[in-house]
Parts: structure tokens; C-alpha cells; sequence
């Protein structure tokens, strides 16, 4: 990535590791996430990770409608 003087570039990356799969994240909203793909998951726990520029963040999260195949918004609530 090339930045201008006095102009800063941050790199985020999102993912949702859930039931053994890992979900990229698009869009991180409060309560949500328009995840790339889906699949099939019952309710339950996940860990939502954040990576800005290098430094990584984990949060456990939990799916209370778990994920349906072919829905990208999930909804989570904070554990």
C-alpha cells in the first residue's frame, strides 16, 4: 500500500471462527457481521477476530441465531 505525506493506510482484516470454520468478515456493525459465506450452525459461541495493521484482537462472541447457509448478516451478541 502507498500513502501520500501526512496520509495514513490502515490494513483491517476481519474473520468469524465458528464450529471449526473460519468466515471472513466485510462489514462489522454492533450487533452484526456481512460475512463472505456461509454456512450451516447451530446457536451458540464463536471468536470474532480483528487484525489492524499487525495487531490482532479476539473477542468471543455469541451467535444467537447461529448462521443459516446463504444469509451474510449474523447477528452477535458479545460474551
Amino acid at each position: 500500500m502507498r500513502s501520500s505525506p501526512g496520509q495514513v493506510s490502515t490494513r483491517v482484516r476481519m474473520h468469524l471462527d465458528v464450529g471449526g470454520e473460519r468466515l471472513a468478515v466485510n462489514q462489522l456493525g454492533p450487533d452484526f457481521a456481512l460475512v463472505e459465506s456461509t454456512a450451516n450452525h447451530l446457536p451458540g459461541p464463536a471468536n470474532l477476530s480483528v487484525t489492524v495493521d499487525e495487531a490482532l484482537t479476539v473477542r468471543p462472541v455469541f451467535l444467537p441465531e447461529g448462521i443459516q447457509s446463504g444469509v451474510v448478516r449474523i447477528r452477535l451478541a458479545l460474551s
